[in-house]
């Protein structure tokens, strides 16, 4: 069976409810309590922000899909979210590709489908 891209993994995990992610980030992160804490503390302060999220989603896909599978899925979120322009290199190239490659990443974007008969005689 094909993987999730690093991407697809990472995203799930910076997506979860508030209510749920300092109970995972406990779960999966070895982090110490006191550090845990903290990050909490600072969490609640802002939940929009959501820290406990990224660090989730960091400190997870590091731990599963290992330093260059983070890298990739942070690459992916700025190029598709943080407004940096794409870049023509190979790497953010193949970035890209891995996404749209897993059919659920396409939930994260909006789309029409027309069908080619509704197209032909259309001035664009």
């Amino acid at each position: 069976p094909q993987r999730t891209s690093d991407y697809n993994f990472y995203q799930f995990l910076h997506r979860v409810p508030d209510r749920d992610a300092m109970k995972l980030l406990r779960a999966f992160s070895d982090r110490p309590l006191e550090e845990l804490a903290e990050i909490e503390k600072e969490f609640l302060k802002d939940t929009s922000k959501r820290l406990a999220q990224k660090i989730l989603a960091e400190d997870t896909t590091r731990w599963v899909r290992g330093s260059d599978g983070l890298s990739a899925a942070q690459e992916g979120t700025r190029l598709l979210f943080g407004g940096a322009k794409i870049p023509s290199s190979s790497s953010s190239t193949s970035v890209l590709e891995s996404i749209f490659k897993d059919p659920s990443s396409m939930a994260d974007f909006p789309s029409v489908t027309i069908e080619r008969d509704q197209l032909i005689g259309m001035s664009l």
